[in-house]
């Protein structure tokens, strides 16, 4: 099975999509899984764009539209995280994970799932530390400081993360690849390398770029990672590849082709307990109410794994809990509010999840 990684998407899927049905008749194979490293830019309609901070001279619908209304169906499945040019009224909407369009899977602010044994996950934003210790307060109408804070990185999700099991710390994404090429592509990320401050720091020891996806292969895996670069090997049993590649535009490096292994999509086991566990640490105001230290954090995952196992089971695949439907309009629907923020649509899909782990739906509350 080959796996596509894709750099930021900024809402060009007809080209991504294009691109990897032209890769796939050059070199006669089939690519299975692709995954969207931010700036993916779900717009179902133009009053999504007024929730995306980018200058209204860059506001455009793409494409995305249409694999959410249903005029076209993504060929691959595909999983993505965001980043800061985002509709991020409806990405809050998803705040745990779900479905933005058919077939295509979001991550949430911060989640993990499982494709057959390995495990993918991702936290979406950008890292700003002046709101990293704050909680996640903002509400819709954005103002023109909320619309940029909501994708600011939180310490809540970076802790969350950092309780996944896995078999190794890597410090920064710069010292596992080619620097001396990176610097000479992209000479502005000297001075962030040499400080030590690349990407986001909180995430260094779990993925340390902007908008981060960490794959760990799993020991069912039956298949190798073909060499790279940007691959840490840890034993024969697992591995950590983390990526960073750029945008989908002319002669960017915006896609790359791995092999894995054969698909299907689950939810991790350990993150729905580290889920369930830290639901009360979930703060929808500026207060964050200060977290356990990590030996009780652990405790506690500890226990609610075993909540999981007894109450979901040990293999629960995401479409048995979630499944895509439409909130929002599709284009054409905004009348005189196109130039208007919507108001915030309930999700189905968030209540299912929250229900799934007996949890309180701060999301859909008040909705």
């Amino acid at each position: 099975m080959k796996v596509a990684v894709e750099g930021c998407c900024h809402g060009e899927l007809d080209d991504i999509y294009a691109h990897i049905s032209k890769l796939e008749t050059q070199h006669a194979y089939t690519v299975d899984l692709l995954l969207i490293c931010g700036d993916f830019q779900a717009v179902r309609n133009h009053r999504d764009l007024q929730c995306m901070a980018v200058p209204n001279k860059y506001k455009a619908l793409q494409t995305f539209y249409k694999y959410y209304t249903g005029e076209k169906t993504a060929p691959i499945l595909t999983i993505i995280i965001g980043g800061n040019h985002e509709a991020s009224n409806y990405m809050w909407e998803l705040y745990h994970g779900g479905w933005v369009a058919p077939n295509i899977y979001f991550l949430g602010h911060a989640g993990c799932v499982q494709v057959n044994g390995i495990r993918i996950a991702g936290i979406s934003g950008i890292f700003k530390g002046y709101n990293f210790s704050s909680g996640s307060y903002e509400k819709i109408p954005y103002d023109s400081s909320t619309i940029r804070s909501i994708y600011h990185m939180r310490e809540f999700n970076v802790r969350r993360l950092s309780l996944l099991s896995k078999p190794d710390v890597v410090h920064s994404i710069d010292q596992h690849g080619d620097v001396r090429n990176l610097i000479r592509r992209k000479a502005h990320f000297r001075a962030e390398i040499e400080q030590g401050t690349f990407g986001a720091p909180p995430l260094h020891g779990t993925a340390s770029h902007a908008q981060a996806f960490l794959v760990v292969r799993g020991a069912h895996a039956s298949e190798p990672l073909r060499s790279n670069p940007d691959e840490i090997s840890l034993d024969d049993e697992e591995v950590e590849a983390y990526l960073a590649l750029d945008k989908c535009m002319p002669k960017k490096q915006f896609l790359e082709i791995n092999r894995l292994i054969r698909l299907i999509l689950y939810y991790d086991l350990e993150w729905l307990a580290i889920t369930r566990a830290f639901n009360l640490w979930f703060s929808t105001t500026r207060y964050q109410r200060p977290f356990p230290d990590e030996a009780e954090a652990r405790e506690m995952v500890r226990k609610e794994l075993e909540w999981v196992k007894e109450n979901v089971g040990s293999e629960k695949t995401v479409e048995s809990c979630q499944q895509f439907c439409v909130t929002a309009p599709g284009p054409g629907s905004e009348g005189d509010q196109k130039l208007e923020q919507p108001a915030m649509y309930p999700n189905p899909q968030t209540r299912s999840f929250c229900q799934l782990l007996g949890i309180e739906d701060k999301i859909n509350k008040g909705v």
